[in-house]
């Protein structure tokens, strides 16, 4: 099936900046930056809470690591719809939230 996204995959690029700024950003070989993460850290610049800093880009490389993964998550959602064991009515639930899911990512 054609795509209208950027073909996978994915990688995330950590840039620091300096102690309390680091750039996060999803990117692809050949078409270079996909999206760039908000700089999380940031906000505790005032206080200089380091704990809070770290904890703030633990988060922000999860998110991205999220978005890195999401076109082989969408292809493992389509191959999953087409597994005949989710047409089972015991996993309708299952089968509907795979559905959303590639709707979501596809309109």
């Amino acid at each position: 099936m054609k795509t209208k996204h950027t073909p996978g995959p994915w990688e995330i690029k950590i840039h620091d900046k300096g102690p309390y700024f680091t750039e996060v950003e999803v990117w692809h070989q050949n078409y270079g930056r996909i999206a760039i993460m908000p700089d999380n850290t940031s906000i505790w610049n005032s206080d200089k809470n380091e704990a809070a800093a770290k904890a703030a880009l633990s988060e922000t490389i999860a998110n991205a690591k999220l978005i890195a993964a999401a076109p082989e998550l969408l292809e493992a959602c389509r191959i999953a719809l087409r597994c005949s064991g989710l047409l089972d009515p015991r996993f309708q639930v299952h089968y509907k939230v795979v559905k959303d899911a590639i709707k979501k990512a596809t309109s």
